[in-house]
């Protein structure tokens, strides 16, 4: 049985379809560009991210959230400022933490936490404060 002409231009259109999009494609790929990381900078990183982690679950605790709505921090809008602070004031945070007595420094640390949240919104990183512009 012949085929019709119909039937033979089938495949040919489709692999004509696939070229062109395989053609588009080629257009969005972007270029890669790789570099060495240097391992006290991955620490650092890792570091980071540990004491971010560490502050988080401090903020987390229910006498620290009942502390912080009684200052007038809204505690959810404290942890999303957490994760835009930068390195150094994590760090100078989580060092602050760690020398507080064990169990009796909750109320300086929110006090710190607070003083942070101070500078950012007169630094404009962030809006925690209404009345700091």
């Amino acid at each position: 049985m012949p085929m019709s002409p119909i039937r033979s231009r089938r495949p040919a259109r489709c692999l004509g379809v696939l070229l062109i999009l395989a053609l588009f494609n080629l257009g969005l790929v972007q270029p890669v560009a790789a570099a060495m990381v240097s391992t006290p900078a991955l620490l650092s990183q890792a570091q980071t991210a540990q004491q971010r982690a560490e502050l988080r679950d401090m903020l987390q605790r229910e006498e620290v959230r009942a502390q912080l709505v009684s200052l007038g921090v809204e505690p959810d809008a404290a942890l999303a400022r957490v994760d835009v602070l930068s390195a150094e004031e994590v760090a100078t945070l989580h060092q602050q933490m760690e020398e507080l007595p064990a169990g009796g420094g909750v109320a300086g640390t929110i006090v710190l936490i607070l003083l942070v949240l101070a500078v950012t919104d007169i630094l404009g990183w962030t809006d925690v404060y209404s009345f700091i512009n």
